[in-house]
Parts: C-alpha cells; structure tokens; sequence
C-alpha cells in the first residue's frame, strides 16, 4: 500500500487524523479559518513559483515592486483554475478582502528581498538562484512505498517544500520528515545522493536548511510503516500526542470522539 508523504507529516500532528482522512475518507466542513488558510496557502505558493517569470521581466530592479503587484492581480485571476478541487465552495471574494492587507506586506518583501539578491548578485545570477529545474514533480517508489510530489526542486539536486503557515523557531518535525522523504525519493530516482534540502517559508521568506541525516531517514521509514497500519485498518487511540492545542486546531475534532 503506497503511502503519501504529506501523510508523514499528517501523522506527525495526529495519527488519528490520518485514519479519519485516509481510512474513512472523510471530509469535513472548513471553518472560516480553515478556508482563509486554504485560500492564503494558495496565493503564497503562486507568489513563490512564479519568481523566476518576474525576474525574467525586469531590467532594473526597481521594477520588481509593480511587477509583483501586476502579478498578484494574475493570480486572483488563476486561483480558481489551477485549484479547482481545493477551493471548490471556497467564497474568494470575501476571504481575499479579509487576507489581501497581509499578502500585500509580504509582496513588499519578496520584492525587497529579490531587489537586494539582483543588487548584490547580478541579474543573471539571482534569476539562476530562484529558477528551479523542477516545480511540482511527481514522484514514486515502490522500493521505499512512498509517493508525493515536490514543490520545487533545485540543482546541485535537493528538494524544497514551500510552507506558506506561520513560522516556528525551527523547523517543525513533521515538515523535515516529509522534506527528508522527497529527498529519499530523489535519490533513488536519480541514483545521486542527497545530503540535504530546504523548507520554504513565504511568509518572511526565509529557507531553512534540512540535513538529512541517518536518524531522520529512519524516521520516515519508520512513520511511513505506522501510516501504513493505519491505512489498513488500524484504528489510533484518540489524542495520542497529549496536546490539547492540537485538538483544538484539528477539522476533524467532531468526529474523532464519535468513533
């Protein structure tokens, strides 16, 4: 039985989540909260991708400012084309209104940050550091039983996973396990190793490196086989984790404690 990567990190924050969502299959209704996240992660990923287009454009860095403005307007176009599925019943007008002040700040510093890089580093050298090989890259093994897609992938080869949420101190567990798998899926893909990959934080952009380490590898193979029971039946107890602030965020709170 193949497993998600994504479901690594679902794991991380509540393995009984993961047999509500995967084993059940079910869906719950989005809280306001959850829909404006839903709606933010996706404008962020865009803004993210997209960096290399814009640098591709510009003369002067100068520009960068209206063309990432010129570029948000595109995206609100985009939205409900290339995430059909995931916003579907989503109001986007109304959560844009409520989130555009934020994602505005954040435009502000993408291009704060890109116009140092093109200062500091050339045109051309800062359009080769923000231009990935591969976005979105579909990959699998059934060696290893895992199967995701990486949001982007850098060369010398290593993975990145963009995280558009609120940023930690470090970097979340559930986040290096996943970003770790992709690089495991990476390796065996291209027979190269991989040492290490990057998490991706929009919101301050900001990445953080990940060393992927022999302790970290085996902690994804070892979640991976306890994903896998549990994809197969096996029915966690309820709040295994012991905290209750995760109870509190989880979309699934109803359920759990109807089964």
């Amino acid at each position: 039985m193949m497993v998600n990567v994504s479901g690594l990190r679902d794991f991380e924050f509540c393995p009984r989540a993961v047999y509500l969502k995967e084993f059940l299959k079910l869906t719950p209704e989005l809280s306001p909260q959850q829909a404006r996240g839903l709606v933010g992660h996706a404008i962020r990923k865009e803004l993210s991708l997209r960096q290399s287009k814009l640098l591709k454009k510009i003369k002067h860095e100068d520009q960068l400012g209206l063309l990432l403005q010129s570029e948000f307007d595109c995206i609100l176009d985009d939205l409900p084309y290339i995430y059909k599925e995931k916003l579907a019943g989503i109001e986007l007008g109304k959560i844009l209104g409520e989130i555009e002040e934020e994602i505005n700040s954040e435009i502000g510093l993408i291009s704060s940050k890109l116009a140092v890089l093109v200062k500091e580093q050339g045109l051309q050298q800062a359009l080769k550091a923000v231009t990935p090989w591969k976005t979105e890259y579909p990959i699998r093994s059934e060696a290893l039983n895992l199967t995701g897609i990486v949001d982007k992938i850098m060369q010398p080869l290593s993975p990145v996973e963009i995280k558009t949420g609120k940023v930690g101190e470090s970097v979340w567990e559930g986040d290096r396990m996943q970003l770790c798998a992709y690089g495991m899926l990476l390796e065996e893909k291209f027979q190269q190793e991989i040492l290490q990959g990057f998490v991706e934080y929009t919101r301050v952009q900001e990445q953080r490196q990940v060393l992927l380490t022999e302790r970290l590898r085996r902690r994804v193979l070892d979640t991976r086989d306890k994903v896998t029971e549990i994809l197969s039946g096996n029915l966690p107890e309820i709040c295994p984790h012991g905290n209750g602030k995760k109870c509190d965020a989880c979309s699934f709170k109803k359920e759990c404690y109807t089964i």
